[in-house]
């Protein structure tokens, strides 16, 4: 723990470097939650860490930060589905504490719980903005940043439309957050970039409500949601913390002695001698498939190209329509892919004991319709995955360009893996919920790694 641990030395490591480190973890109510097993405090489970999906801001801020930060496994969040400002004031000293190191900062997600809950009228302006001042004077003080998330609109959901005293509340709240922010020497920012693209402006005058689709129930971001608030997350972060290229920057590869090199074969996406597998047409990079489980009337098509900045990237061409009757309510079934797995020689190289990550690059082109999202999936053995972007109910209608970089938690390998248990898979998902739609998506991806984690 970080508390008894490496930085007990000198003031310069306390103040200093350790208030610099670009780790860091959040902590809120239900709102909070990157959808990974094992985050709820309330009822926890065996933090296992394995689903990181599209509606969570942290999996959105990170990726579109370009993972110039971290966050630990099995302690990135920490979420308390309905409970309000003062149970996370409460529990900041033990959240802080199992922390494996100092972080640089962390996220606040709360306040929605006070405003209203399940009918009941909740605290005042008064009590919400005294606990979050408590909140980053806590972590101010052992040279913590502190990001809040303001209190989203809300609508109509899983409980009653909150009242126009709420409202008032939340809106001054709000406010009072960007102006102690402002005051605080740069030790708190709020992520209120996020609030005029998630607001419906032709609201009733007694209400914050959002936009439609950016919320799945009224009160939970949506992927949509997800994404506005990461994005603005994401811009707080590539303010205080300068950019990490997490990616490789060739095709050398892990072999015996190498433990920090690539697990994969072309990470480079040099040559186009890979396979083509039907319905997708055109070409894959040497050593790498491409396939798709598309509708009737979705066509793929994939090359190799050199983007501005010189880096060889697979892209993938979506397009048609197709209507969809007698699915389930929800549903991420349809997909075009590439892949690799490991053969025999490149798992023997993986021990007991090996912890191990995947990362991947992504460009998805403005103009996209009907597009849920990119997801990398790390497949540790046959039956476990650990996912990066995992596809949530609603796509991505924003239309507009998103680049970044998707990461997967990390595995550890209780035993060696047997041949072609260990792979990668990058995928593109399209709706296979009801519904009628027309495709369009250019999306890039390139400079995939399964490493160790150092």
């Amino acid at each position: 723990m970080y508390g008894n641990g490496g930085f007990s030395g000198s003031g310069l490591a306390r103040r200093g470097i350790a208030s610099a480190t670009p780790h860091i973890a959040i902590i809120g109510d239900s709102i909070a939650v990157a959808d990974a097993s094992g985050s709820d405090k309330v009822n926890p489970s065996v933090p296992i860490n394995r689903n990181s999906q599209s509606s969570g801001v942290m999996t959105w801020a990170l990726a579109l930060s370009g993972q110039r930060v971290t966050m630990p496994q099995a302690t990135n969040v920490w979420s308390f589905p309905g409970k309000e400002t003062d149970v996370i004031l409460a529990q900041l000293p033990a959240f802080l504490a199992q922390m494996p190191q100092k972080p640089g900062a962390v996220v606040i997600e709360v306040g929605t719980n006070n405003l209203f809950r399940f009918g009941i009228a909740q605290e005042s302006f008064a009590f919400i903005t005294a606990d979050w001042m408590s909140m980053a004077t806590l972590l101010a003080n052992q040279g913590i940043r502190t990001i809040f998330v303001p209190i989203l609109p809300r609508d109509a959901g899983f409980s009653a439309l909150l009242p126009p005293a709420s409202f008032a509340t939340m809106n001054r709240c709000n406010r009072w957050l960007n102006e102690f922010a402002a005051r605080s020497r740069g030790m708190v920012a709020v992520a209120t970039r996020a609030l005029l693209p998630m607001t419906d402006p032709a609201a009733p005058s007694d209400r914050i409500i959002p936009k439609a689709n950016l919320m799945v129930d009224g009160t939970h971001p949506g992927p949509v949601g997800g994404y506005l608030v990461g994005s603005a997350i994401a811009e707080i972060l590539t303010t205080w913390y300068p950019p990490i290229d997490t990616l490789p920057a060739s095709n050398f590869r892990n072999a015996a002695g190498y433990v920090d090199a690539n697990c994969l074969t072309n990470a480079m996406m040099t040559g186009a001698a890979g396979g083509v597998n039907a319905p997708v047409t055109g070409a894959a990079p040497t050593s790498w498939n491409v396939g798709a489980t598309l509708p009737a009337g979705v066509t793929c098509v994939t090359s190799v190209v050199t983007g501005a900045d010189g880096i060889r990237r697979t892209q993938f061409v979506l397009s048609g329509s197709y209507t969809v009757t007698g699915a389930p309510a929800e549903g991420a079934g349809f997909f075009a892919r590439m892949w690799q797995q490991l053969g025999t020689a490149d798992a023997a190289l993986i021990a007991a004991g090996d912890t191990l990550e995947a990362l991947c690059d992504f460009e998805v082109d403005a103009g996209h319709s009907n597009f849920l999202s990119p997801r990398l999936q790390f497949r540790t053995r046959a039956a476990i995955e650990n996912n990066a972007l995992y596809p949530q109910i609603g796509f991505l209608p924003l239309g507009q360009a998103i680049k970044g970089v998707m990461r997967t938690a990390p595995h550890t390998y209780a035993a060696a893996p047997g041949n072609s248990e260990t792979g990668l898979f990058i995928m593109m998902h399209v709706p296979s919920s009801n519904g009628t739609y027309n495709v369009n998506a250019t999306v890039r991806v390139g400079r995939p790694t399964i490493r160790r984690v150092m």
